[in-house]
């Protein structure tokens, strides 16, 4: 939050609660007051964290990986994954083949998402499909930008592929690992 331009939040609550509340709620309030940062949020209510971000976008519960998987079809079809989000792609695995080309990542990605439409998760999860195309856009454009989850996206069935699908927005788009970015897990080191 300290270096970021723009916060896409799913489901996270933080200004209300969060595992790291008190230090998260203060870099937040933070960028929004003193940088103008602007914030959106996912979430199926008016929460607290929801009611303070510059727009609202209320989603049916469970059906937050829907928008943000036609978020990244939108982002690969417009080509806004070129440059960083390319660079990324080196280091994923995304075909089966041991030794694909970036290219051949991106081929393959493009095929997987293309049935992902903004139309298809408007019917998924009530938000318009324009809208998606727009948040979208924003959040690939605006550099550097944070995605940010919690319990409310990745906390029911299917949550996992839901923080799966939202790790690879983040990624297409170069915000990850990147000052104002979003940060790969600390996990614990036991042998």
């Amino acid at each position: 939050f300290d270096h970021t331009k723009f916060v896409l939040n799913f489901g996270s609550n933080c200004l209300e609660a969060h595992t790291n509340h008190t230090s998260v709620a203060h870099r937040l309030a933070r960028a929004i007051v003193d940088r103008n940062v602007r914030m959106v949020s996912f979430d199926v209510r008016l929460s607290n964290t929801a009611a303070k971000s510059s727009e609202w976008v209320p989603v049916k519960p469970g059906t937050d990986g829907a928008v943000i998987l036609a978020m990244c079809n939108v982002i690969m079809e417009s080509g806004l994954y070129a440059g960083e989000g390319e660079d990324f792609l080196q280091f994923v695995k995304v075909t089966k083949g041991p030794n694909p080309s970036v290219a051949d990542k991106i081929a393959t990605l493009k095929a997987h998402l293309a049935q992902y439409t903004p139309e298809w998760a408007e019917k998924q999860s009530g938000v318009s499909a324009a809208k998606i195309r727009e948040i979208a856009v924003e959040f690939a454009t605006t550099k550097p930008a944070v995605l940010i989850t919690y319990r409310g996206a990745v906390a029911h069935v299917n949550g996992n592929d839901t923080e799966r699908a939202a790790q690879m927005l983040a990624s297409i788009t170069g915000n990850v690992d990147n000052p104002g970015g979003r940060c790969k897990a600390v996990g614990a080191k036991w042998k």
